[in-house]
């Protein structure tokens, strides 16, 4: 079915490209001096992107990645032989946006459902813009992944220092009716916009995809002075996950943990011949590291009883309020089953109030799978879930696979940062912001790229 796809969708549109291509204005713009520069253009807005997402607004970000979209498809229509091809994952990722479209159609609400919609076109545009670059450019991807981990960096540094300094909430993120004022997190928020805990969290959780890469490579490379810069670096990121309080964002960290001790697991065993055949100071940096994070976490009471609290259901003020717009948003869903009820924050607000429980207004459902299903409907769901379905199946396949070590960590660094957003996301929506929603369409790329679509012939 999907190689019948692949042929009606594309067999047309690289005749198009083709055409272009050998036109005697396509001939005559090559001949241009700035054609040369292109390809340093367009990654130089794609680094821009990523930099700026620690201080530019939803709005700045969104012009970048329309202009990286912009440049690329002058790109394919210029450079001669570019073509486009389809793997199953990229159909499936047009399942879901054409689901997208039926949902809008279908709307009430037309026009806030559009703006959202809207959003969501330039996502997948710069998806299938990212795919097409990443496949001549591979060698760059650790460029990407650097600036990721700089920003990331110098987050996680900003929200220590806000902590430290015990900077004042600007919003009610937490209950503290209940708490002892010395129990009470000062939760950092770092400098993305809009200023939120909860943001910088998921960013941070996104953020350590890039962070661990590079570990990984430096203890390839039995590198010492960067297996230092890399794991303080990691242990930053994840100390300023701590800090922001951010519920969502612990258990995406008990994922990460939990993955990577198994992961070391794997690799000792397989490749190091088991524990007991492991040198003494690597069992007691394992040991330390575990020993480090579980004594930093119940050495402090604001710390482990925000992290309980998760568990306190209707006994937390907060988790029991979105409880409560859990079930309005499941009533939502069921109200609207097939189609949803269109897609956008807006749209969903709008909607919502038809279903919600006195006083309990929402900004979104909270939960990232059940916001799916209010916009999209059930088809909507089962193909944002297929999404990562299938760069989980990819990347299990991958490292079976006669590849390098090296490019095996990189997409299986990938599918843990959608397994992560997803942990993330169970209680909480900041994974729609740009900041966090481009990185998560960048490693489905990076899975896409190396697993799934034909090695290009050389």
């Amino acid at each position: 079915m999907f190689n019948n796809v692949n042929f009606l969708l594309l067999e047309s549109k690289n005749k198009f490209i083709d055409m272009c291509q050998n036109s005697a204005f396509a001939e005559k713009l090559r001949t241009c001096p700035l054609y040369n520069y292109l390809d340093k253009a367009i990654f130089c807005v794609l680094i821009a992107l990523l930099t700026s997402a620690g201080f530019l607004g939803t709005g700045a970000l969104g012009a970048f990645a329309l202009l990286f979209i912009l440049l690329m498809f002058v790109r394919v229509l210029l450079n001669k032989g570019e073509k486009i091809e389809f793997s199953v994952l990229d159909s499936v990722v047009l399942i879901y946006f054409l689901l997208a479209f039926v949902s809008l159609m279908g709307s009430t609400l037309f026009a806030a459902s559009f703006k959202g919609f809207l959003k969501m076109l330039l996502y997948i545009a710069f998806y299938f813009s990212f795919v097409q670059w990443l496949k001549g450019n591979k060698d760059k991807i650790k460029w990407i992944l650097l600036s990721v981990a700089g920003v990331v960096a110098f987050e996680a540094v900003v929200a220590i220092l806000q902590n430290m300094s015990g900077i004042q909430a600007i919003s009610g993120w937490q209950d503290v009716s209940n708490i002892n004022p010395e129990d009470v997190i000062a939760r950092a928020y770092g400098t993305l916009k809009p200023y939120n805990p909860n943001l910088l969290a998921g960013y941070l959780v996104a953020g350590i995809v890039p962070v661990t890469y590079f570990l990984s490579m430096a203890l390839l490379k039995k590198n010492v002075n960067l297996i230092a810069l890399t794991g303080s670096a990691l242990a930053i990121c994840m100390l300023a996950i701590f800090y922001t309080g951010c519920r969502g964002a612990y258990i995406a960290l008990f994922a990460f943990i939990t993955v990577a001790l198994y992961g070391i697991y794997y690799y000792v065993q397989n490749y190091k011949g088991g524990f007991s055949a492991l040198k003494k100071r690597y069992k007691n940096l394992i040991f330390a590291s575990c020993a480090a994070v579980f004594a930093f976490v119940f050495l402090n009471p604001a710390i482990y009883k925000r992290i309980f609290s998760i568990f306190a259901f209707r006994a937390d003020s907060s988790i029991s309020f979105r409880m409560n717009v859990y079930n309005s948003s499941f009533d939502m869903f069921l109200g609207n089953p097939l189609i949803g009820v269109g897609l956008g924050n807006q749209n969903f607000r709008e909607i919502y109030g038809l279903y919600m429980m006195t006083g309990y207004d929402a900004l979104s459902a909270y939960n990232i799978f059940l916001e799916t299903a209010c916009e999209m409907g059930i088809f909507g769901l089962l193909a944002f879930c297929a999404i990562f379905g299938l760069v989980f199946y990819g990347a299990f396949k991958y490292i079976k696979a006669e590849v390098a070590r090296e490019n095996k960590i990189l997409v299986l660094l990938c599918a843990l940062g959608l397994l992560l957003l997803a942990s993330h996301g169970l209680i909480d929506t900041v994974f729609y912001r740009p900041q966090i929603h481009i990185l998560f369409w960048i490693y489905v790329a990076v899975v896409n790229v190396f697993v799934f679509l034909k090695p290009e012939e050389k």
